[in-house]
């Protein structure tokens, strides 16, 4: 290399040598003498020249600048989006805003809706309607009346007539479906759920073979509140007509 030429010049007939870039550091030293080790042990500027052009360390140089320039390039191109991406983040940010508001209306919306719904029960909203359903009936009589009378004219009578028909025939519809939702509604309330009854155990009365029922059909008070029966004038009933009783 031209490195070693100034100091095999003249001294040897030696070539210089010329490492490749799959040799290390050692194929440039291995044939110096200890006066050129000397030499470039005294001189490390000439070590760091040797060094830089090794083909290795050309080739890493070389990556390294490629790398940087794709690096700036890079950096160039996401500096010149900036003002986009500003932007959308701003568009962004906004409409995230409006979705905020939207999501507090809603739930306060819901809420009033929820005390209304508390508030006005079903046979509430059946008065109302059956009101609306008779005053809308009331009006197109009136209209009638009125054309009948020659107070209206045809056209108008045509137009108006029909549009509150129209209006007391769908008032009509509400009503009975609102009649229909009340009457489920009270037919599932008086059907209340009897809880099944706990079975008691009662002893036996006295003087009986058979086992007492498991409840008692008659109150408990029954025996107290019958008047005594006269020792000569009546019979007493006999006691199979009283199942679970000892008239004895």
């Amino acid at each position: 290399m031209s490195q070693w030429n100034y100091q095999y010049s003249g001294r040897s007939n030696r070539p210089a040598p010329n490492p490749q870039d799959d040799t290390d550091f050692s194929d440039l030293l291995e044939d110096a003498s200890k006066d050129e080790l000397q030499m470039l042990m005294d001189n490390e500027n000439k070590i760091i020249e040797i060094v830089l052009d090794h083909e290795k360390i050309k080739k890493i140089k070389l990556d390294k600048e490629l790398t940087q320039a794709a690096n700036r390039s890079i950096a160039d191109h996401n500096i010149s989006k900036e003002p986009q991406l500003s932007q959308l983040r701003d568009a962004l940010a906004e409409k995230y805003e409006k979705l905020k508001n939207l999501n507090d209306a809603f739930l306060l919306n819901q809420a009033k809706l929820e005390s209304l719904q508390k508030d006005v029960n079903l046979e509430t909203t059946l008065a109302v309607l059956q009101t609306t359903c008779a005053q809308t009936e009331e009006e197109s009589e009136e209209l009638a009346e009125e054309f009948f009378s020659g107070s209206l004219p045809i056209t108008d009578f045509i137009t108006m007539f029909k549009a509150k028909r129209t209006l007391a025939h769908n008032r009509h519809i509400k009503t009975d479906k609102m009649k229909e939702l009340v009457l489920e509604v009270h037919r599932q309330s008086s059907t209340p759920s009897v809880p099944p009854r706990a079975p008691t155990s009662t002893p036996a009365y006295p003087g009986s073979t058979r086992s007492a029922p498991q409840s008692n059909p008659y109150p408990a008070s029954y025996g107290s509140q019958q008047p005594s029966y006269p020792a000569g004038s009546y019979n007493q009933p006999s006691g199979q007509q009283y199942p679970g009783y000892s008239w004895k």
